[in-house]
């Protein structure tokens, strides 16, 4: 049996997956342009862009690493400089009684003595040693003639006495000792140098 409202019904449904199927591809061709206007991804500049990250990056470092050295320099001695306090506290003290003249003479002395030990731990404490001199032979690498003293009962080269004591540094040379070195045979200096110099 025919139904006659079933013409028009199949119709209508027909009619709706037409216009279904042509939204569909509108919407397609849309999508399609929309991603033929959005702009290509460009890989160079991405890169350049990186690039440009990583310089600042860099320079930002390279400042922070400037100004930690700059603070380094000049902070580094502040431990030295707290401990040199006392011995200065110590000289004026000295001084101040000695220029009033009520000081004893022996305890002036002890005083003064007493502070030059401090003095000497205290460059002791942060690296700086006293070079050996008196006895040694002359080493040019760590003392430096002052004058040349005859004396027969001593090796030739033999450091007798030292004008100014030497200091070390660590490993390193930080002032050399002035010394007076034995010549009892008039050698020249040169020679009494290279043999203190040792092997």
């Amino acid at each position: 049996m025919i139904d006659v409202n079933d013409g028009p019904a199949r119709r209508n449904d027909d009619d709706a997956g037409l216009e279904s199927d042509e939204q569909n591809h509108a919407q397609s061709e849309a999508a399609t342009e929309r991603a033929e206007q959005a702009p290509v991804h460009d890989p160079s500049a991405a890169r350049i862009d990186s690039l440009m990250r990583a310089l600042a990056d860099a320079d930002n470092a390279r400042k922070r690493a400037e100004r930690h050295a700059a603070e380094v320099r000049q902070y580094a001695i502040g431990d030295f400089a707290r401990d040199l306090l006392l011995v200065a506290d110590n000289l004026r003290r000295a001084l101040a009684a000695a220029e009033t003249g009520t000081a004893d003479p022996q305890a002036l002395t002890e005083g003064v003595r007493a502070t030059a030990k401090v003095l000497d731990s205290v460059l002791e404490r942060h690296g700086v040693t006293r070079l050996e001199a008196r006895g040694v032979p002359f080493d040019p690498r760590r003392h430096e003639a002052v004058a040349v003293i005859d004396d027969p009962t001593r090796e030739a080269g033999e450091i007798i006495d030292v004008a100014e004591e030497g200091y070390m540094i660590g490993d390193r040379l930080l002032r050399p000792a002035r010394v007076l070195v034995n010549n009892p045979d008039r050698t020249p200096a040169s020679d009494i140098f290279l043999r203190g110099a040792g092997p």
